[in-house]
């Protein structure tokens, strides 16, 4: 069982995926109940991310279907968060912002086929720390939206807790800004990673 565990994890990750989308769009609890559920659901992914590879080590239980899996299941999760916020009203993010996301997509999706093509070689592909750069990038800027997402749920459930004018006029535009920063992150590391094993690759056609 315990060497079974973080294949367990990765897959919640994937299946938590759904269940946020319909508590965002789908349920029919009030807002702060909907937006708190979001939030442990997003919470409860993220510290997945953590412990499959944590007891993966612990146990030993490192495979290749969980070295495969691990990645796929972060990039479905992170990317599902993204598109979602584009369609959240009360987040106000333009719509041109779809542009930056969709590059998140496309880096994730190359370098996930690249991946795929090394492990059919049997080539061993250098991780370069960019990587871990933008994993940061992406799961700070995902939870602070995500707290944004809070903020605005209690604020209509207690209208008596007004944002300052400053504070809400930072609130507008800093989920855009952040998924642009995130945009602009995970294409450099993916860049990054390219350069870094481009001899590797070329080496092994």
């Amino acid at each position: 069982m315990n060497k079974l565990l973080p294949l367990l994890l990765t897959f919640l990750r994937v299946l938590l995926v759904p269940l946020i989308l319909f508590f965002l769009f789908f349920s029919k609890y009030e807002e702060l109940v909907r937006t708190a559920i979001v939030c442990l659901l997003f919470v409860t992914g993220s510290l997945s991310d953590f412990f499959d590879g944590y007891f993966a080590r612990k146990f030993k239980a490192a495979t290749r279907l969980g070295a495969f899996a691990d990645p796929l299941a972060d990039k479905v999760f992170t990317l599902s968060i993204f598109v979602s916020f584009l369609f959240l009203p009360s987040l106000k993010i333009p719509g041109w912002v779809f542009i930056f996301v969709l590059l998140i997509f496309i880096r994730e999706t190359f370098i996930t086929i690249l991946r795929i093509y090394t492990a059919v070689k049997n080539i061993k592909m250098k991780t370069a720390r960019h990587g871990k750069i933008k994993t940061t990038v992406q799961l700070t800027s995902q939870s602070v939206i995500m707290a944004i997402l809070l903020l605005y749920a209690l604020q209509d459930s207690y209208p008596e807790l007004a944002l300052p004018f400053l504070l809400k006029n930072i609130l507008n535009f800093l989920p855009a800004l952040l998924i642009i920063l995130s945009s602009l992150v995970t294409l450099y590391s993916g860049i990054s990673y390219l350069q870094t094993n481009r001899f590797l690759i070329k080496m092994n056609r």
